[in-house]
């Protein structure tokens, strides 16, 4: 610990730090075992000396558990943290959700909604090109994935050729706009025998309307947002 610390000192020239970041637990923790509460105790102790002596907040990185119910490793360090944060992604997109998980002697933050950007830059006299992400705060969590089966997602896929090819594209004096309903069947059918019976791709159809996959105005289908109708 005396070593960390010296190097600290030379490599900020005198200048007391304010955040020291562990990135990560486990890169220094080797030849130690994280569900150890005597190695964890032994780690805990390490950073409040560096916290101690710099008068500084000490950040540590760290993995969650499998099951994702918390930290990795002895609950030693959960019991010796002021505070534990938790960033848990949302599948299928770029956005984070920040978690408090425990805070001492204050009231616990809400969750905070933030979105993955990749920022590049150019670094040294060679010009070696760089590139990270950096977290923007956002107004609340990102729309759920539309649930849809694969049946669904052909029939999108067909309405979707229909009105990039523009052939079939009717726009009508009400204002309403699309491909006409028995055109997109038709397509569909060429994929899935069975929805070339009008009853069952009525059916089909109005389970697509239900989850917000499609609009319909007059015998007119287009894909949610793909026309203001």
């Amino acid at each position: 610990m005396e070593l960390l610390v010296q190097a600290i000192e030379d490599g900020l020239g005198g200048v007391l730090p304010t955040l020291i970041v562990v990135d990560t637990l486990a890169r220094s923790f080797v030849g130690k075992d994280e569900n150890s509460a005597t190695d964890m105790g032994l780690f805990v102790r390490n950073v409040d000396l560096l916290r101690e002596h710099f008068d500084c907040t000490v950040l540590v990185v760290h993995h969650s558990g499998k099951a994702q119910n918390g930290m990795r490793g002895s609950s030693a360090l959960r019991g010796a943290v002021d505070s534990e944060f938790e960033l848990i992604r949302e599948i299928g997109t770029q956005a984070v959700c920040l978690k408090v998980r425990k805070q001492k002697d204050t009231e616990e933050a809400g969750d905070l909604w933030l979105e993955a950007r990749e920022v590049q830059w150019v670094e040294g006299i060679i010009g070696t090109d760089r590139s990270s992400l950096v977290l923007d705060a956002r107004d609340g969590a990102p729309e759920k994935p539309m649930a849809l089966t694969s049946d669904q997602r052909l029939a999108l896929q067909c309405l979707d050729r229909l009105i990039e090819a523009g052939t079939y594209w009717e726009e009508r004096h009400d204002g309403s706009a699309g491909i006409p309903e028995n055109v997109w069947r038709q397509a569909v059918a060429e994929h899935l025998p069975e929805k070339a019976d009008p009853s069952n791709f009525n059916k089909f159809r109005k389970r697509l309307a239900a989850k917000g996959a499609i609009n319909e105005i007059n015998g007119l289908v287009c894909q949610n947002g793909k026309a203001a109708t």
